[in-house]
């Protein structure tokens, strides 16, 4: 495999993994699994594997079975062995003579229906007693007048197992074959939507909420519903009541029908509609009807715009546990047979709307819907791989070394994201730099590490990249990266290895801690007992030596899509012997500085475990600490004895179990610390050596003290950033800074989620400090939270106030202005939350300041806002709509260009700028649209137009092309020509000396001449 930017060329994998489907589909080695080409080795096995040899074939019996084919015979799986013989009959002559199986008739059918084993359709036989009790494997229920299979007659598990066409599970007899379909039916389902259900009078028809149970080859979809005591679907069952906790027997007669929609190909415009019109683009079907006279559930495929009934669609539904367990309509379907009718993409995010129906209604009138929602496949219970391990820990047949996802690991030792500064693809998503979601959110790409917020569209659910665990004989660390910015939980079950009872949800720091950011890309979390873990990480008891305990890793995005691993396990050593290095790690971190150089030469490395910083051991020797001493540790680079000091403190780090010193050992380029020609002092550090660092140990904010008295901070993707003065002004972030009198520098601290390349600073504040353009100016940032209004001080005029007695969650409170002195025409709060009496006052701002922060917005302002509520905070809303209106004749009178009006919101102590569009523009005023991630205050701004001068004219006409190729070839030149500047006192000396040399050169020329 080519990689150029491999230190060898490239590296060798698996031929599958480079395969497309239809490639990989062709090759015997090779199998194609969840968007991924595999290499085969999990179907050693597979009958597939022995066509052509009869013998091979024959030789693996009970589990293939020999067919003779045209082209030498067809080695498949014996269906007779398996007891779905009855499943090979594709027309009711051949399924009637075995006795064993019945044709169910269903026109819709392309074969007018299918066969299937009779104990397995005993429900054919709902209200006739005399054929359900001549038909072997089904049982008449008196009661109910209802067939059932054997199975569900039975009530204790040890007759239950001694028969062989049933098996326990689920605390319920059930007929053998269902147990493929449920035996992962555990753990707790995710919801993926909710509303109020009080509005519908037929309780089992009135929808709650849908529910998602992911399983390793099937999926569980639910739908919750008031109350099922009236439902015929839970006649002569056991329902369980949520509320009182009682249990009792089902007597109700009501009808009803369940449907589920399924868009499982991510797309919207292709596929069947839903009855009632209100969707579109749906590949599945399944609909459920439950009358005391019957229940039945149907499952239709969409072919050319239609629904068409689709028997080779395996699913199963359990009044049993619905009436029980899951309080509505469950259905378990087997993901296999979908993705080989086509159409069903594991990739992609699924789509599921829900309806129900009063069984005497038309299709096109359901009693209540509920939905869309989108639940991405995977993102529930997923077994997560040990990248570091050797054996296989996700249950996909694959170890590590061959398991895809751990292709980027194996190859690099981390998961690949994107280097946001390079100008290349480096995770291979077709986004580069900025526009990767990688990089979005950082303030070099107009970004806010507090303030990221929910970006419309988003359906899908996080990944969890890599995952290490770091055990000890009394304690625990757990390590994980996630795809995109997430907020970071281990899920601790103690020693509950069915991980069905939750003892603590431990955050990430982010989670807790207001100097660092909520989402992000690393997380680790500390699972102990130990004082010096804060309160809300610290576990209830001490973890014991060689004990096994149980947990789950959360990720939540800012849409609040999240992603939860299924049960894992870790078990502490059983003494600190057996623990060896990891309970004594040694902790080294070193730098090869140059020799000679100005800033480096004489650098130190030094350390700080909680008494102040010392330097390494003997002879450069590295440290060696208990793994209880090692959690929180400091490192810092510097230099006093430079022409001017300097130093980069990496703090509150994890040095706990093995560091790699490839990692951890820096070369002389890895460290940058240089001036600009004008002297100004800029550090930086290889973005390389810094993800390795960062990987081993994860510090959680970085010092950079330069020289001099500096107010303001910022970040160059480049060298040739700083030099052309095109830097990021970041002195916002900064959690503190201080000025040291006696080493003459300025220490600014900032998180370390903001990344590193080159940083310097500057006196004034949004003075860049290289080519004295000023920037937007945001000094000083003390510990904020990077929420709301950010300590900003307003006095405001007019206003209008608006109360809700009721916001429900999932609904839109709206708000009308008509003013002529707010620019606000529409407030629209999206709720997350339930509130009650909430209110909302939107005012205009007369005047506006903010300690140390500059109070003016960008461009000219049009007029200051604030909103302001009462019993509803942003935690309770998932967005604010604001539209607001700007007089013609402003636009006019000032210049400014109508495409540049937006909506700026204070957060971080900083202006930031919404996304906004026009709506209207009409004689007298243009409306616009904004939204906002929460209330603050607001600024309504835009920029002058910019008018290019015309080129000048000359005598000679130059093609548009040859000037862009001049332009352009001028530029690349330019980039490695630092800037020179003259003094124009030399520049006249120069001219008079020339002027002087010629005359004197004339003069001889003359006499020699003449």
């Amino acid at each position: 495999m080519n990689d150029p930017f491999s230190e060898s060329g490239g590296w060798c994998e698996p031929k599958c993994f480079s395969l497309d489907k239809n490639s990989c589909n062709t090759s015997i080695n090779c199998e194609w699994m969840s968007g991924w080409c595999e290499p085969n080795i999990t179907m050693a096995e597979d009958c597939w594997q022995y066509d052509n040899d009869e013998a091979k074939c024959n030789g693996t019996a009970p589990i293939c079975a020999w067919e003779e084919a045209m082209f030498g015979g067809e080695c498949n799986i014996n269906f007779d062995i398996l007891d779905e013989n009855c499943w090979n009959h594709w027309d009711s002559v051949n399924c009637g003579l075995n006795s064993n199986c019945t044709w169910i008739i269903d026109p819709l059918s392309p074969n007018g229906g299918w066969c299937e084993d009779k104990k397995d359709s005993c429900w054919i036989y709902d209200g006739n007693e005399t054929g359900c009790n001549s038909t072997t494997g089904c049982t008449w229920f008196d009661s109910e007048g209802l067939c059932e299979n054997n199975c569900l007659a039975i009530n204790d598990s040890g007759t239950c197992n001694a028969n062989e066409n049933c098996t326990w599970f689920t605390g319920w007899c059930h007929p053998a074959w269902e147990k493929e379909f449920f035996q992962d039916f555990k753990g707790e389902p995710i919801i993926i939507a909710d509303e109020s259900c009080s509005e519908i009078s037929q309780s089992d028809q009135d929808i709650c909420a849908i529910a998602v149970l992911d399983m390793p080859e099937h999926m569980g979809i639910g739908v919750g519903v008031r109350s099922l005591d009236n439902s015929s679907m839970c006649n002569g069952y056991k329902i369980f009541d949520e509320g009182t906790k009682e249990i009792y027997e089902g007597d109700g007669e009501d009808s009803a029908r369940y449907v589920l929609y399924l868009d499982t190909d991510g797309r919207s415009d292709k596929g069947c509609d839903s009855s009632n019109g209100g969707q579109t683009g749906f590949e599945f079907k399944f609909g459920y009807k439950t009358t005391p006279a019957e229940k039945k559930l149907n499952k239709y495929k969409c072919a050319n715009g239609k629904w068409e009934t689709e028997s080779e669609i395996e699913a199963v539904v359990m009044e049993k546990q619905n009436c029980f367990e899951v309080g509505g309509f469950a259905i378990s379907i087997d993901r296999g047979s979908m993705f080989d009718l086509g159409d069903f993409d594991p990739t992609q995010d699924m789509r599921i709307y829900a309806l129900t129906y009063n069984v005497s209604a038309t299709s096109t009138s359901p009693t209540d819907t509920l939905g869309p929602a989108y639940y991405t496949p995977g993102s529930k219970g997923k077994k997560l791989e040990d990248c570091f391990g050797f054996q296989d820990m996700d249950g996909d047949g694959l170890n590590p070394d061959q398991d895809p996802d751990c292709k980027d690991i194996k190859k690099q030792g981390k998961a690949i994201k994107e280097k946001c500064f390079n100008g290349i693809d480096d995770d291979e998503d077709d986004l580069v730099d900025c526009n990767d979601t990688d990089c979005t959110f950082l303030p070099d790409c107009g970004g806010s590490l507090f303030d990221i917020t929910c970006s419309g569209g988003d359906n899908t659910a996080p990944t969890i990249n890599k995952r290490k665990v770091e055990r000890f004989v009394d304690s625990a660390f757990v390590k994980f990266d996630s795809n995109e910015p997430t907020a970071g939980y281990v899920e601790f079950y103690y020693n509950d290895s069915t991980c069905g009872t939750l003892n603590k949800s431990v955050p990430d720091k982010g989670v807790i801690d207001s100097n660092t950011p909520k989402y992000r890309f690393k997380h680790k979390v500390p699972l102990n007992n130990f004082a010096s873990t804060p309160t809300e990480q610290r576990l209830s008891m001490a973890l014991q030596n060689g004990t096994t305990y149980y947990y789950k890793v959360k990720v939540v995005d800012p849409c609040n899509n999240s992603f939860v691993s299924g049960c894992l396990n870790f078990t502490t050593y059983g003494n600190l012997d057996d623990c060896g290095l990891k309970c004594e790690p040694v902790i080294t971190l070193t730098y090869e500085d140059p020799d000679g150089d100005e800033f480096r030469d004489g650098t130190e490395v030094q350390f700080d475990f909680g008494d102040g910083y010392q330097k390494l051991g003997c002879g450069g020797l590295p440290y060696k600490r208990k793994y209880n001493e090692s959690a929180n540790i400091d490192a810092k680079f510097s230099n006093d004895n430079a022409s001017n000091s300097w130093s980069l403190s990496f703090e509150n780090m994890s040095a706990q179990g093995i560091i790699d010193p490839d990692k951890t050992s820096l070369n002389e380029s890895d460290i940058i610390v240089n001036q600009t020609d004008n002297g100004t002092t800029y550090i930086g550090m290889d973005p390389d050596a810094w993800e390795d660092m960062d990987d081993e140990f994860q510090p959680d904010s970085i010092t950079i003290c330069l020289p001099g008295n500096l107010s303001s901070l910022w970040h160059c993707e480049s060298l040739a950033k700083l030099t052309a003065g095109d830097c990021t002004d970041v002195t916002s972030y900064t959690l503190s800074s201080s000025y040291n009198e006696t080493t003459n520098t300025t220490c600014f601290k900032v998180p370390a989620d903001i990344g590193f390349s080159l940083y310097y600073g500057s006196e004034t504040a949004g003075d860049n400090g290289v080519n004295g353009d000023n920037g937007d100016g945001s000094p000083g940032r003390s510990g904020g939270s990077g929420g709301g209004g950010g300590g900003v001080n307003v006095t405001t005029g007019v206003s209008k106030t608006q109360m809700w007695s009721l916001i429900e969650a999932g609904s839109k409170a709206e708000m009308t202005i008509d003013s002529e002195e707010l620019s606000v025409t529409y407030v629209g709060i999206s709720a997350k939350n339930t509130v009650q009496n909430a209110e909302l006052t939107v005012a205009k701002v007369n005047s506006f300041s903010s300690a140390g922060a500059s109070k003016v917005a960008p461009g000219s302002v049009f007029q200051y806002l604030k909103l302001t509520p009462s019993l509803i905070s942003n935690d309770d809303i998932t967005q604010v709509e604001i539209r607001f209106e700007i007089s013609s004749s402003w636009i006019t009178s000032n210049n400014i260009n109508e495409s540049t009006i937006a909506l700026y919101r204070w957060a971080n102590n900083k202006w930031n700028k919404l996304s906004t569009s026009l709506v209207q523009k009409g004689a007298t005023h243009y409306t616009y649209k904004a939204t906002s991630p929460g209330f603050s205050a607001f600024a309504v701004a835009g920029e002058a137009l910019v008018v290019e001068a015309a080129p000048p004219i000359t005598g000679e006409t130059v093609a548009e092309e040859d000037v862009r190729d001049a332009e352009e070839e001028e530029t690349s030149i330019m980039k490695f020509i630092p800037p020179i500047e003259f003094d124009n006192s030399v520049i006249i000396i120069a001219i008079i000396l020339i002027v002087v040399a010629l005359i004197l050169v004339g003069g001889i020329y003359y006499k020699q001449h003449h």
